[in-house]
C-alpha cells in the first residue's frame, strides 16, 4: 500500500467526522460592525509533545500504524527532497547576496500551516515538506524562524459554543470556536534542531481554521523580539472556515473580511505576508503575494518565492532580464 493511501486511511477514520456545511435555521438580526470574538477562554497554544494528549486517543493498532507512517515519511520523499533542495539555490543566492550576515541575524520568518480538515492527505504532506525545506534553508543562512500550525480543538464550536448556549445563545456572537496553535518551532529554539513536522499528520488534529487570528497571533510573537526584517508566510488550501461561527452569525463573510483586515494591519507594521494556496478554488480570497501549488515540490518552490517577496528581496537578474546569463 502506498504511503499516501495509508495516511489517508488513518486520517479519515470513521470516528473523525468533518461536519457538513449547514444553512442558518432562521434569519438573524443584522450584526454589529467589526470583528467580534465571543470568548478566548478556551483558546490554547500547545507544543508537539502535547499533541497525543489533546486529541482523540487512537486504538493500539492505529498507534502502531501512525508510528510506521512517521518512519516512512522520513525516507519516502527522498526524490522530492532532492528536487526541492535544488530549488532552494535561487532563494539562498538572493538572501545571502542582498543581506549581510548581521542583517540575516536580525531577520525572522514565521511559517503558518493551515491545520483544517480539508488539508488531510496531500495538502498537509505538501505543507510539511515545503515548510521543512524552507526551515532548513533559513537555518543554513542564519535566519531565525517560527513554525506554527493553526486549527481548532473541537468541531462545531467546542466549549465556546457550550458557554454561549448556557448564556442564552445571543445572536451574532462573532467567532465561536476554541482556537488551537501548535508550536513546531519557536524563535528561541536551537539552530539545527529539526521541527517535528511529521506530527502534523496525526489523526484528528486537523479541524477548522481561522486564518485572520492566526496571522495576528504570529505577528504579536514577532513583536517580542528586536527583528529588523520580519515575514509571515502561510500554507493553506482555502479560505477560513468555522461552522459554528458561520451558522450563528448573519455576516457570512466575517472570517474572510477579518483575514483581509488582519493582513492589512500586519503589513502596516512592516511585516511582509505571503500565501501558498494548496488548492485552487473559485471565489476564494487570494492575497497579493500568493501562488497556487498542488504538490510538494511546487509548494516548496512557491513558499521560497512568496518568502523572498515577503522579505523584500529583489528578483534575481535572470527574472528581471530574460536575456541575462
Amino acid at each position: 500500500m502506498s504511503f499516501l493511501k495509508r495516511l489517508l486511511g488513518l486520517q479519515f477514520l470513521d470516528e473523525i467526522e468533518t461536519p457538513a456545511r449547514r444553512r442558518q435555521p432562521a434569519p438573524l438580526p443584522p450584526p454589529p460592525a467589526g470583528y467580534r470574538i465571543y470568548t478566548t477562554e478556551f483558546d490554547e497554544t500547545i507544543s508537539v509533545p502535547q499533541i497525543p494528549a489533546r486529541v482523540e486517543p487512537l486504538p493500539w493498532k492505529q498507534v502502531q500504524e501512525f508510528a510506521e507512517i512517521k518512519q516512512q515519511y522520513k525516507k519516502h520523499f527522498s526524490a522530492d527532497r532532492i528536487e526541492i533542495h535544488e530549488a532552494a539555490g535561487d532563494f539562498i543566492r538572493r538572501l545571502t547576496g542582498q543581506c549581510s550576515q548581521e542583517e540575516r541575524a536580525s531577520t525572522i520568518v514565521t511559517i503558518l500551516i493551515d491545520h483544517s480538515g480539508s488539508m488531510r492527505g496531500m495538502g498537509i504532506l505538501s505543507a510539511c515538506l515545503a515548510a521543512e525545506a524552507v526551515w532548513k534553508t533559513l537555518d543554513r543562512c542564519g535566519v531565525a524562524s517560527e513554525i506554527i500550525g493553526f486549527t481548532t480543538s473541537s468541531w462545531r464550536g467546542g466549549q465556546s459554543r457550550v458557554k454561549w448556549i448556557k448564556a442564552g445563545s445571543p445572536p451574532n456572537p462573532g467567532r465561536l470556536c476554541d482556537l488551537r496553535y501548535i508550536l513546531y518551532r519557536s524563535a528561541g529554539d536551537a539552530r539545527g534542531k529539526p521541527p517535528a513536522f511529521v506530527d502534523a499528520l496525526y489523526p484528528d488534529l486537523l479541524k477548522e481554521n481561522v486564518d485572520g487570528e492566526a496571522i495576528l497571533y504570529a505577528a504579536v510573537r514577532l513583536e517580542q523580539g528586536e527583528w529588523t526584517r520580519r515575514a509571515i508566510v502561510v500554507l493553506s488550501d482555502g479560505a477560513p472556515v468555522d461552522d459554528a461561527t458561520f451558522y450563528h452569525n448573519a455576516d457570512q463573510d466575517i472570517l474572510v473580511a477579518h483575514l483581509k483586515q488582519a493582513i492589512a494591519e500586519v503589513e502596516a507594521k512592516g511585516i511582509g505576508i505571503g500565501y501558498v494556496k494548496l488548492e485552487e478554488r473559485a471565489g476564494d480570497f487570494v492575497p497579493a503575494n500568493s501562488v497556487i501549488a498542488l504538490e510538494p515540490v511546487a509548494a516548496a518552490r512557491g513558499l521560497f518565492e512568496v518568502a523572498a517577496k515577503a522579505l523584500g528581496l529583489e528578483p534575481a537578474r535572470s527574472d528581471l532580464d530574460p536575456s541575462s546569463t
